[in-house]
């Protein structure tokens, strides 16, 4: 089967998502957590329109997770869009990504308040622009891309709720780290 290194890691991702959610199922004991995120932050992106740059944007979206604090399952859904202007055509472009994030987490409880947690996993984003030259739009799907990420986080949790800031890094080219993102996001998560 010849495979794409981004659609390599996306299975892999799959995998271990499989391999993370049967071991969750396993315990059975009051370890066991679910959480919901709204998650709000705002992204470094590269863009390679009209001339190569990165550029930063809001986003939004939810992240679930499951398991136990040793490794968890996790899954988000976050949506950005960014507009920039220019003096020269094309004036305008704006980008509007999704993105479906799927992997594992690991927590380390520093204390009974205090955490820091580890994640990974691959990320799915599919990507829409309309750029506006000379009055005219015109609007661009572009192919899924697929692509590894690492993160971390430091949280704070009180009772079934927490808030967590982070960071995270979507790696697209391993040999030009200009081109890859990064994610920083202030979560509320409410436990289950």
């Amino acid at each position: 089967m010849n495979l794409i290194p981004n659609q390599k890691y996306l299975i892999i991702g799959l995998v271990l998502f499989a391999g993370i959610f049967a071991q969750a199922q396993l315990a059975r004991d009051k370890d066991m957590t679910y959480t919901i995120q709204p998650l709000l932050g705002f992204e470094t992106v590269y863009r390679s329109t009209p001339r190569p740059h990165t550029v930063t944007q809001t986003m939004y979206g939810v992240r679930l997770t499951g398991g136990v604090d040793i490794l968890s399952a996790e899954i988000e859904y976050t949506q950005s869009t960014g507009t920039e202007t220019f003096q020269t055509a094309p004036e305008k472009i704006k980008s509007t990504d999704e993105k479906l994030k799927l992997g594992g987490r690991t927590l380390f409880k520093l204390s009974n308040i205090f955490n820091f947690s580890v994640r990974f996993g691959g990320q799915a984003k599919k990507s829409k622009e309309e750029v506006t030259s000379t009055g005219i739009t015109t609007t661009t799907e572009k192919p899924v891309e697929y692509s590894p990420y690492l993160g971390a986080a430091f949280g704070l949790h009180i009772g079934k709720m927490n808030v967590s800031v982070g960071s995270t890094v979507v790696i697209k080219d391993v040999n030009n780290m200009e081109k890859n993102e990064i994610q920083n996001v202030v979560a509320i998560g409410f436990g289950i």
